[in-house]
Formats: structure tokens, C-alpha cells, sequence
């Protein structure tokens, strides 16, 4: 009588192990600093990413902080309210 393989293997292990994923986000230091700035209105740049997807990242840090997003001439502004 053959012994089938089976496709997939079983491990019990003892506790989670620990994720790969880093814990702070490289646009804290961008959040941080807005929120530290004393001016009104502030233009935001960063490289290698398009205003859509920093106006999402953003609009996403920056909710219920008393700060509205403004997109003009493919730039992203923040207001301070």
C-alpha cells in the first residue's frame, strides 16, 4: 500500500513570531512636521510620488486634526484651520 503525499504541511508553533513590517510610517516625520508648523497654509512635495497618492496618504494621517487638504496645479496644500 502507497502512502500518499499530502500538498500542504502542519506546524504547531509555541507563540506568534514577530512581524517583518516596520511600526512607524516614513510620512510620520511629514505629519509631525505639519502639525508642528505655525504657518497657515503649507505646500507639500515629497519625490517619487504623485500628488494623488499624497493627497490620499494625508488626507488619511491627518483627519480629525483640524487640517483641511487642497489640491491646486497638481500640488498638494494643507490649511490650517
Amino acid at each position: 500500500m502507497s502512502v500518499k503525499k499530502k500538498w500542504f504541511t502542519l506546524e504547531p508553533l509555541k507563540e506568534l513570531p514577530p512581524t517583518k513590517r516596520e511600526r512607524a510610517s516614513k510620512y510620520d516625520e511629514l505629519v509631525n512636521e505639519i502639525l508642528a508648523s505655525k504657518e497657515k497654509y503649507i505646500k507639500v512635495k515629497v519625490a517619487d510620488i504623485s500628488y494623488k497618492s499624497l493627497y490620499s496618504i494625508l488626507a488619511k494621517r491627518l483627519k480629525g486634526k483640524n487640517i483641511k487638504l487642497h489640491v491646486r496645479e497638481e500640488s498638494v496644500i494643507v490649511e490650517k484651520l
